[in-house]
């Protein structure tokens, strides 16, 4: 099982405002980024293009920024090569519906987490406001209290 995206979870509880939400935001604007360029980029052309290639080191082993899969896909991104607009094929073989469909569900997990985020989705029942602050009391509260205290023995 991969734990990479459950370490994400602790990070609610360093999201208290200020400059952490800014930051927090930052890194959430570049973990899209990322995502969008694995997404647009096809990947199988760029490992073909790394088999084939004179950009393979001797020590292919080893790690090199250079040659691993962000500067990659930016790289290709920004040359116009490999680019996988993978919705334009769902729109010309399955038609608008499927497409439309296709972008509405992310669309929808979006729209309902940020909704979820500002408490409008809120389930739970409100509050009762404290006892001072409650107002004046009904007849069936007054005649609840009154039972209550011919029910108590005397001492």
């Amino acid at each position: 099982m991969p734990i990479v995206p459950l370490l994400i979870l602790p990070l609610g509880y360093f999201v208290t405002g200020g400059w952490r939400n800014a930051i927090v935001g930052l890194l959430a604007v570049l973990g899209i980024g990322v995502q969008l360029l694995g997404v647009t980029i096809n990947y199988s052309y760029v490992y073909s293009n790394w088999l084939h290639g004179d950009r393979l080191p001797v020590n292919i082993y080893l790690f090199v920024p250079e040659l691993s899969a962000i500067p990659t896909h930016l790289h290709m991104l920004a040359a116009g090569r490999y680019v996988d607009v993978w919705l334009l094929q769902v729109y010309k073989q399955f038609g608008l519906s499927a497409f439309l469909l296709t972008v509405s569900v992310p669309l929808l997990i979006l729209a309902a987490s940020i909704a979820l985020l500002r408490g409008w989705g809120d389930v739970r029942p409100p509050e009762p406001a404290p006892a001072d602050e409650a107002g004046p009391p009904d007849s069936t509260s007054q005649a609840n209290d009154a039972a209550d205290q011919i029910d108590q023995p005397q001492l």
